[in-house]
């Protein structure tokens, strides 16, 4: 069924806690609303055409709000939300046919901590504003998802992401960042406020400059890095409080000669080829290697028993001594 297709929807209780909804033209004007719907936690439009009205009479008990491949067919006032959302998301180019639907009342949003916007298209810039949708976010959020597309050979200057980073270290209260970017150039970790984790995913060695945040707990590394041994004694090791890493798709990586984060304790990689590491440091609890045919060598040249690496290996739910050799 397509938006233009007109059908009517009568629900058998307005009881519902969770809805999913696509093709679906929602609008108050056409008898489409869900103001007496006072135990709905949970919408998820998918591919609907949706008034600006509409978002105006959604029931104050939603606390989570989707939004995929949404058109909006008005947007003369901009969009009120109920007051006790907890989480909004915007994605898959969400809105790619107008511009981001500014926020008239983020400022009540008071119970708001994580807002999601993902796959949101930058070409061409002016379907998206979204260094003025960030500005306009509250600065109270805990988590931030934040993924663009753009034409490969565009740089990262020329895109508004730039400008976005910049605004984001204004969020003093956000503990979460999940920041993807298709395009080129490099992102000033400078720009970041002090998070507690970060997912990062970069596109070559020229994706980084700066220091991360030194109040980082968690930090999750993603996209290609070429250099590895390089970018883990710039931008790792400075981590003082770092107890979790976890980072991959990778090829082979040599940790040979390489340091450890004092109080790390967790340790991920996904699908690497190949790892070769002297020693699994005494504060790693986790130690989880995952991928199909990787093959992990360790030379114990720090002193430590085979048997005593065994164990603390095994205490790993995929990490299999089967998959360990030892020089």
């Amino acid at each position: 069924m397509k938006p233009e297709t007109t059908r009517v929807i009568n629900f058998s209780s307005t009881s519902i806690v969770e809805l999913n909804l696509e093709y679906v033209i929602c609008a108050p004007e056409r008898g489409f609303s869900f103001g007496n719907f006072n135990s709905l936690e949970y919408l998820d439009l998918h591919e609907c055409q949706v008034s600006t009205d509409f978002f105006s009479h959604l029931p104050y008990s939603l606390r989570n709000l989707s939004l995929c491949e949404v058109i909006l067919i008005s947007s003369d006032d901009g969009v009120k939300l109920p007051i006790g959302l907890e989480r909004l998301e915007y994605r898959s180019n969400t809105f790619r046919e107008c511009t981001l639907p500014l926020i008239s009342n983020f400022n009540d949003l008071t119970q708001l901590y994580e807002v999601a916007v993902e796959k949101v298209n930058l070409d061409p810039i002016p379907f998206v504003n979204l260094p003025e949708f960030i500005t306009n976010l509250p600065t109270q959020i805990k988590s931030l998802i934040l993924h663009t597309e753009c034409s490969p050979k565009r740089s990262f200057e020329d895109t508004m992401i730039c400008r976005s980073a910049e605004l984001l270290h204004s969020f003093t209260g956000l503990q979460y960042l999940d920041f993807e970017c298709d395009c080129q150039g490099s992102l000033d970790l400078c720009l970041l406020p002090p998070l507690m984790k970060l997912k990062l995913t970069v596109y070559g060695d020229d994706s980084l400059s700066g220091r991360f945040p030194s109040t980082l707990k968690f930090l999750d590394l993603q996209g290609e890095i070429q250099s590895f041994r390089d970018s883990w004694r710039q931008y790792v090791m400075p981590l003082k409080h770092l107890i979790g890493f976890r980072t991959g798709p990778a090829s082979s990586i040599d940790f040979r000669g390489l340091p450890f984060p004092k109080h790390l304790s967790y340790f991920q990689m996904t699908e690497p080829m190949s790892i070769v590491l002297d020693y699994i440091p005494d504060s790693i609890t986790v130690f989880d290697v995952r991928g199909p045919g990787c093959k992990i060598q360790i030379d114990p040249s720090k002193g430590e028993s085979v048997s005593s690496m065994k164990n603390r290996v095994l205490s790993s739910e995929y990490c299999k001594w089967s998959t360990i050799s030892v020089q």
